[in-house]
């Protein structure tokens, strides 16, 4: 199972994109910002952006 991730990963190209998750992009802002944790969240995608929200 590791090689999977680990090949799943490996590549330079961004596995589902940069921009946030939609839904996870709309619920954000319902919550008070230093709240949240984000662990697995693969590329980090939604945890950038939720970083760059406050």
């Amino acid at each position: 199972m590791n090689s999977f991730w680990n090949d799943r990963y490996s590549e330079t190209e961004f596995v589902y994109g940069i921009a946030p998750n939609i839904y996870f992009a709309e619920e954000l802002g319902k919550l008070k910002p230093g709240t949240i944790i984000l662990p697995c969240d693969g590329e980090g995608r939604n945890a950038v952006h939720a970083a760059r929200q406050g």
